[in-house]
């Protein structure tokens, strides 16, 4: 077994000038983990490394310009990595335990998802409203145990409001709304989430 596990990123960021809609700044970019390594394997009687696959593809895309005066962004991704197998895991679609991926929690479907949203400044550099869609598989569950046709849809959707309090505060409110098979079965952190932050900078 030989480790040689190599990330690429490929980004392009150009400019398209038009006479009616302005300039907007583009970002189109790929990323590529390709190849193989070890990860510890803790299920073992002394736990040792296992080598694993490293594998993952994803593209993404922004576009920031302004609408009437009025900034907007728009963003976009795609994202997978696929399934593994007892042989042969994929760590880059494992589960984990406590923070760490474990090899022998391979999934055996494909882990892929795909996301679109938009920021609007409502108040010019003081209030931007935004809204995001994903669309996500989630492999299904993990290990000697998984089921090949067990890969649950777990989809998403997200509201968002930033607020400028002063120079350099910012306000951050997030809230999404979950979606798809996985919520069929009842989870344990419900179907919903808000978040708030504060971010402040000097």
């Amino acid at each position: 077994f030989r480790s040689r596990s190599t990330y690429l990123r490929i980004a392009a960021t150009p400019t398209v000038s038009t006479s009616a809609k302005g300039d907007w700044a583009l970002h189109i970019g790929a990323q590529f983990w390709r190849g193989s390594n070890y990860a510890l394997d803790s299920t073992l009687t002394i736990p040792g490394l296992v080598p694993v696959d490293t594998r993952a593809t994803a593209f993404d895309f922004q576009a920031v310009g302004q609408v009437k005066g009025k900034d907007l962004a728009i963003y976009a991704t795609w994202a997978k990595a696929p399934g593994g197998t007892a042989t042969q895991p994929n760590i880059l679609n494992s589960g984990s335990v406590s923070g760490t991926f474990e090899p022998t929690m391979y999934r055996l479907n494909d882990r892929k998802a795909w996301t679109i949203g938009a920021e609007y400044s409502l108040i010019q550099s003081t209030l931007h409203i935004g809204a995001a869609f994903r669309g996500a598989n989630t492999g299904g569950s993990t290990g000697t145990g998984a089921i090949a046709g067990d890969n649950p849809t777990d989809n998403a959707v997200t509201l968002t409001a930033v607020y400028n309090v002063a120079q350099n505060i910012e306000l951050y409110v997030n809230h999404s709304f979950y979606n798809g098979t996985l919520y069929n079965t009842a989870q344990p952190m419900g179907n919903q989430l808000t978040t708030i932050m504060v971010e402040i900078s000097w």
